[in-house]
């Protein structure tokens, strides 16, 4: 499986390859000179910073990310990673097609935008899973293929699941206070 294997540190970013499954798993250990031009994509993907630190720089601005970090990064937004020079990014990575979302389109919108703290996504242990998505995708039998696509949309499910939980019990807390201060 040599598309993982994580000794050779990178200058640039993983070429773009959404498999014939609609999913792009892959992992990525930068060097000193790693350097990523603003790049676009059809699809969202996510990618979690497993050591490291640096910013995602896009449309939306520039945004911190560091070790357990997971950003999410909606189609269409251009960005570039930026590695902090003295600590240098391994992530992982995952493109899922947007016509496998086909069944639920408005899950494409729900999704979260942006860097998300490993605190937000802990129950979800998104490394172990991403880690599976990549055997997975490196399998040639249909069974394989087919779980792996379903891991996928699983893992984009529930980390859209846990940001939406997260967001409902911090919104009534926040209009409580806002409330305190108006008396």
């Amino acid at each position: 499986m040599a598309k993982y294997q994580s000794e050779r540190l990178r200058s640039d970013p993983v070429e773009e390859k959404l498999g014939e499954s609609g999913i792009w798993a892959f992992e990525s250990r930068h060097g000193a000179t790693f350097s990523m031009t603003t790049t676009v994509h059809r699809f969202p993907k996510l990618l979690l910073i497993r050591e490291g630190s640096g910013h995602v720089i896009g449309d939306w601005g520039t945004l911190r990310c560091e070790t357990g970090d997971c950003v999410l990064v909606p189609p269409g937004l251009r960005h570039r990673i930026e590695d902090d020079p003295h600590h240098a990014i391994w992530l992982y990575g995952l493109g899922v097609a947007t016509r496998l979302f086909s069944c639920v389109p408005e899950m494409i919108a729900e999704l979260p935008r942006g860097v998300l703290s490993s605190g937000q996504l802990k129950a979800i242990a998104v490394e172990q899973r991403l880690r599976r998505i990549m055997y997975l995708d490196g399998q040639s039998d249909a069974a394989s293929r087919l779980a792996c696509v379903a891991s996928s949309l699983e893992l984009f499910a529930e980390i859209a699941a846990a940001v939406r939980v997260r967001q409902e019990s911090i919104e009534p807390l926040e209009a409580r206070k806002r409330v305190a201060e108006c008396n």
